[in-house]
Order: structure tokens, then C-alpha cells, then sequence
């Protein structure tokens, strides 16, 4: 039997948990399309987007979209189709957008982080829409000598996103890739906070969402909430924090995607 070619867009969440069945020689990974990890629909549609031609994005922001900037470059105009699987993980609903460009949360973060003083209140002024004259968040003593800087104070937005957005990028993304290959659309898993004792509120819906759209779909489109699973496995053995799991557990769960390609 060959071994199948797979094409992970997501988080390093699941793509070091699928490199355990690459290393067992169960599937090969293909991803010479993708510049880096994502976690959103939209950030999604730009690798999909980039790898067919038809998006570019201002080299300024290059940083804050992949944490190897050259990569964007490397993977533009790539044949996204050669493949025979896509695994594509939405993580957040939470957009960082400058003009019409959706930026990585952590690498956007770690940078402004380093170049506002006050940054904790201006991100919170920033989601509130009530922001203070800029030389305040620096202490009176900001120069406009950064360009991408000057872009994201001016421009950036964030905002979450709602169910008829986050679906018509599923549709998006659907449409866009081949029809005769197999999407299998990966969840965030949505444990109960223990200091609450509820789900996580944008996790539930974005496991809903896809849920309620790819059942409308033949078996080809597909979706998978690794939540039962970890359930099952024990939430204190499967996960160091609410975001990452524990080493010991990805081989298990890597096995459970590779049941659903092969058996769903």
C-alpha cells in the first residue's frame, strides 16, 4: 500500500503529534506549501492562498505571519493539490488583522510587547475602542522610525469572529481545494475550565460550527474534536496547560486521526 502524502495546516499542537506517524512510515507529511503554523480560518485561506499565486503579503508584516519570513516567499506559487490529504486544525476565532491581513497572535504579541512600554493597557484599550493619544502607551517618548510599527498602531484590529464568517471560510477553503482528496478538519479541544467548570465558550462553538457544516458534507469532508479522547486518556496525563499536550500522549491520539483518515 503507498503511503499517503499529507498536508497539515494547523497548530505545532498537531503537526508534532502527526510526525509520529511519519516516523512509523504510516504517512508522509507534505508541506512544502505551508510557511508556518496557524490557528485561525483566515490564517488559513493565506496559506492556501499564497501557495496558488493569488495573494501577497507587504513584506513589513512578513514577520508577524511566519517566524521564518523567508518561507513565505519560498512557498508562494508551490502546487498546494499535490497531495492526497489535507488535516487542516482551527484553534481560535480570535482575528489580529491589519487591513485586509491576518497576523500569528503570538508573534504579533511578542513584538509589540517589546516595543510599547504600556502594552497591557494599550491591547486592552485597543478591544475596548478607547485608546489614548499614542505617546502615552510610550511613555511620551515614541519615534516613528519602525515601519512596520507604524503600520500596526494605525491599522491593527482585533476582533472575534462569528459563526457566518467562520463558516463561509470552511466553504472557502473547501472550495479551493481539490474535490477528490480528503478534508479532515481538527478542533481545538474544548475541556471544561476547572476554575469554572465549564467548556471553553470559543472552543465549543468553533467544534460546533465545524460539526454542523462538514455533516452536510459525502464522507470525503470530515471533522474531529480530540476532546473525548483526552477525556477518555485523562486530562492530567494528556495535557501539560489548556493549550499543549503532553509528549506521552500524542502517539495515542496520532493514532485516532490516523483511524479516522483511514477508517472514517
Amino acid at each position: 500500500m503507498n503511503i499517503p502524502r499529507v498536508t497539515i495546516i494547523g497548530s505545532c499542537r498537531v503537526f508534532t503529534t502527526l510526525q509520529n506517524l511519519e516516523q512509523n512510515k504510516l504517512i508522509q507529511i507534505q508541506n512544502n506549501c505551508v510557511y508556518g503554523y496557524t490557528h485561525t480560518t483566515k490564517e488559513t485561506i493565506q496559506i492556501i492562498d499564497n501557495a496558488k499565486g493569488s495573494f501577497r503579503f507587504p513584506v513589513e508584516l512578513n514577520q508577524f505571519i511566519s517566524k521564518n519570513p523567508n518561507k513565505i516567499i519560498l512557498t508562494q506559487n508551490t502546487n498546494i493539490d499535490d497531495t492526497d490529504i489535507y488535516i487542516i486544525e482551527i484553534s481560535s476565532i480570535k482575528l489580529i488583522k491589519v487591513k485586509s491581513i491576518y497576523l500569528k497572535i503570538n508573534e504579533t504579541r511578542k513584538y509589540l510587547k517589546e516595543k510599547i512600554p504600556l502594552f497591557d493597557e494599550w491591547i486592552n484599550d485597543l478591544i475596548k475602542q478607547k485608546q489614548k493619544n499614542i505617546e502615552y502607551y510610550f511613555n511620551n517618548n515614541y519615534t516613528q522610525d519602525d515601519k512596520s510599527l507604524e503600520i500596526i498602531l494605525e491599522y491593527l484590529e482585533i476582533v472575534d469572529q462569528d459563526k457566518t464568517s467562520f463558516q463561509n471560510d470552511i466553504k472557502y477553503i473547501i472550495n479551493s481545494l481539490p474535490k477528490n482528496k480528503k478534508i479532515l478538519f481538527i478542533s481545538h479541544f474544548d475541556i471544561k475550565m476547572k476554575e469554572k467548570n465549564i467548556r471553553i465558550p470559543s472552543r465549543v462553538n468553533i467544534a460546533t460550527w465545524l460539526k454542523e457544516l462538514t455533516d452536510k458534507y459525502d464522507s470525503k469532508i470530515s471533522f474531529y474534536n480530540p476532546r473525548y479522547l483526552l477525556e477518555e486518556f485523562g486530562l492530567d496525563l494528556a495535557i501539560d496547560d489548556t493549550a499543549h499536550y503532553k509528549e506521552s500522549f500524542k502517539p495515542t491520539l496520532a493514532e485516532e486521526i490516523y483511524n479516522q483518515l483511514t477508517l472514517g
